[in-house]
Protein backbone atom coordinates (compact mmCIF):
# COMPACT_ATOMS: atom_id res chain seq x y z
CA UNK A 1 0.00 0.00 0.00
CA UNK A 2 1.35 3.47 -0.84
CA UNK A 3 2.31 5.76 2.05
CA UNK A 4 -0.87 7.75 1.41
CA UNK A 5 -3.41 5.59 -0.39
CA UNK A 6 -5.22 7.10 -3.35
CA UNK A 7 -8.44 5.16 -2.75
CA UNK A 8 -9.79 3.23 0.21
CA UNK A 9 -13.00 1.24 -0.18
CA UNK A 10 -15.36 1.38 2.81
CA UNK A 11 -17.36 -1.80 3.28
CA UNK A 12 -20.37 -2.10 5.58
CA UNK A 13 -21.33 -5.78 5.56
CA UNK A 14 -23.55 -8.26 7.37
CA UNK A 15 -23.61 -11.96 6.46
CA UNK A 16 -21.69 -11.28 3.26
CA UNK A 17 -19.50 -14.38 3.17
CA UNK A 18 -20.97 -15.50 -0.14
CA UNK A 19 -20.23 -12.17 -1.85
CA UNK A 20 -16.91 -11.26 -0.23
CA UNK A 21 -14.50 -13.31 -2.39
CA UNK A 22 -15.83 -11.65 -5.56
CA UNK A 23 -15.91 -8.22 -3.89
CA UNK A 24 -12.34 -8.46 -2.56
CA UNK A 25 -10.99 -9.75 -5.87
CA UNK A 26 -12.60 -6.86 -7.77
CA UNK A 27 -11.61 -4.27 -5.13
CA UNK A 28 -7.97 -5.35 -5.36
CA UNK A 29 -7.97 -3.98 -8.92
CA UNK A 30 -8.80 -0.38 -7.93
CA UNK A 31 -8.52 0.11 -4.15
CA UNK A 32 -5.35 0.42 -2.14
CA UNK A 33 -7.11 -0.85 0.97
CA UNK A 34 -10.48 -1.84 2.40
CA UNK A 35 -11.86 -0.70 5.74
CA UNK A 36 -14.72 -3.02 6.71
CA UNK A 37 -17.41 -3.08 9.37
CA UNK A 38 -18.97 -6.45 10.12
CA UNK A 39 -22.42 -5.58 11.41
CA UNK A 40 -23.18 -8.63 13.55
CA UNK A 41 -22.67 -11.40 10.98
CA UNK A 42 -23.49 -14.97 11.88
CA UNK A 43 -21.67 -16.49 8.88
CA UNK A 44 -17.94 -16.52 7.94
CA UNK A 45 -17.80 -12.80 7.13
CA UNK A 46 -15.36 -11.92 9.94
CA UNK A 47 -13.01 -14.78 9.14
CA UNK A 48 -12.89 -13.77 5.47
CA UNK A 49 -12.28 -10.11 6.28
CA UNK A 50 -9.48 -10.88 8.75
CA UNK A 51 -7.90 -13.28 6.27
CA UNK A 52 -7.58 -10.92 3.31
CA UNK A 53 -4.48 -8.71 3.01
CA UNK A 54 -6.39 -5.91 1.24
CA UNK A 55 -8.54 -5.44 4.37
CA UNK A 56 -6.49 -3.18 6.64
CA UNK A 57 -9.08 -2.43 9.33
CA UNK A 58 -12.01 -4.56 10.52
CA UNK A 59 -14.58 -3.02 12.83
CA UNK A 60 -17.26 -5.18 14.41
CA UNK A 61 -20.68 -4.94 15.96
CA UNK A 62 -21.97 -7.63 18.32
CA UNK A 63 -23.33 -10.81 16.74
CA UNK A 64 -27.10 -10.84 16.34
CA UNK A 65 -29.59 -13.17 14.68
CA UNK A 66 -31.67 -10.49 12.92
CA UNK A 67 -31.20 -7.11 11.30
CA UNK A 68 -32.85 -5.49 14.32
CA UNK A 69 -30.44 -2.88 15.67
CA UNK A 70 -28.96 -2.05 12.27
CA UNK A 71 -27.88 1.60 12.12
CA UNK A 72 -26.52 2.41 8.67
CA UNK A 73 -25.61 6.02 9.49
CA UNK A 74 -23.65 5.02 12.60
CA UNK A 75 -21.88 2.23 10.71
CA UNK A 76 -20.88 4.54 7.86
CA UNK A 77 -19.64 7.18 10.31
CA UNK A 78 -17.51 4.57 12.06
CA UNK A 79 -16.06 3.50 8.70
CA UNK A 80 -15.17 7.08 7.80
CA UNK A 81 -13.54 7.65 11.16
CA UNK A 82 -11.52 4.43 10.92
CA UNK A 83 -10.44 5.21 7.35
CA UNK A 84 -8.88 8.45 8.56
CA UNK A 85 -6.16 6.32 10.20
CA UNK A 86 -4.97 5.43 6.68
CA UNK A 87 -5.12 9.07 5.50
CA UNK A 88 -6.60 8.24 2.07
CA UNK A 89 -6.91 10.85 -0.63
CA UNK A 90 -10.34 9.41 -1.57
CA UNK A 91 -12.85 6.97 -0.08
CA UNK A 92 -15.57 4.97 -1.78
CA UNK A 93 -18.52 3.26 -0.09
CA UNK A 94 -19.16 -0.04 -1.85
CA UNK A 95 -21.39 -2.83 -0.49
CA UNK A 96 -20.30 -6.46 -0.59
CA UNK A 97 -22.74 -7.31 -3.38
CA UNK A 98 -21.51 -4.43 -5.56
CA UNK A 99 -18.62 -4.84 -7.98
CA UNK A 100 -16.72 -2.37 -10.14
CA UNK A 101 -15.40 -4.04 -13.31
CA UNK A 102 -11.64 -3.87 -13.91
CA UNK A 103 -11.79 -1.33 -16.76
CA UNK A 104 -14.12 0.94 -14.77
CA UNK A 105 -11.80 0.65 -11.78
CA UNK A 106 -8.86 1.73 -13.93
CA UNK A 107 -10.86 4.71 -15.17
CA UNK A 108 -11.84 5.60 -11.60
CA UNK A 109 -8.22 5.54 -10.43
CA UNK A 110 -7.18 7.61 -13.43
CA UNK A 111 -9.85 10.19 -12.67
CA UNK A 112 -9.05 10.35 -8.95
CA UNK A 113 -5.33 10.61 -9.64
CA UNK A 114 -5.81 13.30 -12.26
CA UNK A 115 -8.86 15.46 -12.90
CA UNK A 116 -10.77 14.91 -9.64
CA UNK A 117 -10.91 18.00 -7.44
CA UNK A 118 -9.91 17.34 -3.82
CA UNK A 119 -12.53 18.27 -1.26
CA UNK A 120 -15.49 17.44 -3.49
CA UNK A 121 -17.79 14.43 -3.37
CA UNK A 122 -18.62 12.55 -6.55
CA UNK A 123 -21.61 10.31 -7.18
CA UNK A 124 -21.52 7.35 -9.53
CA UNK A 125 -24.38 6.08 -11.65
CA UNK A 126 -25.74 2.86 -10.18
CA UNK A 127 -26.95 0.05 -12.46
CA UNK A 128 -29.02 -2.62 -10.73
CA UNK A 129 -27.68 -6.03 -11.75
CA UNK A 130 -29.50 -9.36 -11.68
CA UNK A 131 -27.52 -12.16 -13.27
CA UNK A 132 -26.46 -11.07 -16.76
CA UNK A 133 -29.17 -8.38 -16.96
CA UNK A 134 -29.07 -4.83 -15.72
CA UNK A 135 -31.47 -1.93 -15.62
CA UNK A 136 -29.93 1.22 -17.13
CA UNK A 137 -32.79 3.35 -15.78
CA UNK A 138 -31.94 2.74 -12.12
Amino acid sequence: MPARPLLVSLLPVRNGAEDLPRYLSAASEFADAVVALDDGSTDDTRRILHGDSLVKIVLTNPLRDTYQGWDDAANRNRLLEAASELDPQWVLFLDSDEVIPRDDGEELRGFLGGDAIPGLAYGLLHHRMWGADYDEAV
